[in-house]
């Protein structure tokens, strides 16, 4: 439920071609509007400042080289995106309709002030470790309380239809195992996050000098145990075993390679919290816990997917009720 950005609505009649003058001949900015849901239209300019984020990470994907694989996933994006823009305008109806605002300036600041908390920040250094994501102070305030909107309605209107019962949880269990025997991968992971406060250079070298140590023979387990950023994981020293094709593709290109305890070097990873550096250590260690011991993990993800499933079937209950129409 992760992962909203923001708009800006204008009210247009049609599309604009607006040229600049003759200083700037060359140069063009060209509006249309690419959905309208309730009569409400979605902006083309407001779709590439929504998917501004995930475009910035493809340049650091193995396909940023090739033109057509570029313009494919970045095309892939845009579309995503823009779904997710016409599910937040659907929201928003619903929220219209209850008749007044769930989410207030104060409910905002109030989320900012529980985030800088939990990363031990201050809200200003979320702002500016935002920027430098491609993301302003403004978008990032609408993106909050995009997702404080959706959290209240959700709660109003989803969860009430969530049922999750310990034969749901086992189900959720026994695909984990299968995809654990079947098409899974072992992974020891030590983790630095790279806190809007830090200097991503300064985290860059510690993350070197671990590896460094790593490739030279000391313990992997006792590197995570003392250095891992992944608290939860330390007691597993930092194993993971998940299906190969869940895994981001940089990290499959160089685990093709690896053999059981082989190290590989520093990867950076953006995640929806800030970005990460990680070394993994290729475990064939895929055995699972017995259910008892991760009944509660199993009851969360069985909760997780019903919820994910019931928000599509209300979001679908309410486009039902208006005319969405998409032009991208």
């Amino acid at each position: 439920m992760h992962r909203v950005k923001s708009r800006f609505f204008l009210a247009v009649g049609c599309a604009l071609a607006i040229a600049f003058p003759a200083t700037q001949a060359h140069a063009a900015i060209v509006e249309r509007i690419v959905a309208v849901v309730a009569e409400r239209p979605i902006l083309l300019s407001d779709l590439r400042s929504r998917a501004r984020s995930e475009l910035l990470a493809l340049e650091g994907s193995s396909t940023a080289r090739d033109p057509n694989l570029r313009a494919a996933e970045e095309q892939e994006v845009m579309k995503a995106t823009l779904e997710h823009m016409v599910e937040d305008e659907l929201i928003a109806l619903a929220a219209d309709r209850i008749g007044k605002a769930l989410v207030t300036s104060e409910d905002v600041d109030h989320a900012f002030q529980q985030l800088a908390e939990q990363n031990n920040v201050t809200v200003r250094a979320l702002f500016v470790d935002a920027r430098r994501k491609g993301k302003n102070e403004q978008e990032y305030r609408e993106e909050v309380r995009r997702q404080l909107l959706e959290g209240q309605l959700l709660q109003a209107f989803v969860q009430p239809r969530v049922r999750v019962t310990d034969q749901d949880a086992r189900a959720i269990y026994e695909k984990s195992k299968r995809e654990t025997l079947e098409d899974s991968v072992g992974l020891r992971t030590l983790i630095l996050a790279v806190r809007p406060t830090d200097d991503p250079a300064v985290r860059e070298k510690q993350a070197q000098a671990l590896y460094a140590r790593a490739k030279s023979g000391e313990d992997f387990c006792k590197l995570v145990t003392d250095h891992s950023d992944d608290v939860n994981s330390r007691k597993e020293c930092g194993l993971r075993v998940v299906p190969a094709s869940q895994l981001p593709p940089g990290i499959r290109e160089r685990i093709a390679h690896m053999k059981n305890n082989d190290i590989s070097e520093v990867i950076k990873l953006r995640t929806p919290n800030g970005d990460v550096l990680s070394i993994f250590q290729l475990s064939n260690n895929k055995t699972m816990a017995p259910f008892e011991k991760v009944r509660d993990e199993m009851m969360a993800r069985a909760r997780f997917e019903a919820i994910v499933k019931q928000r599509k079937v209300w979001l679908d209950e309410v486009r039902r009720t208006v005319v969405v129409e998409q032009r991208l």
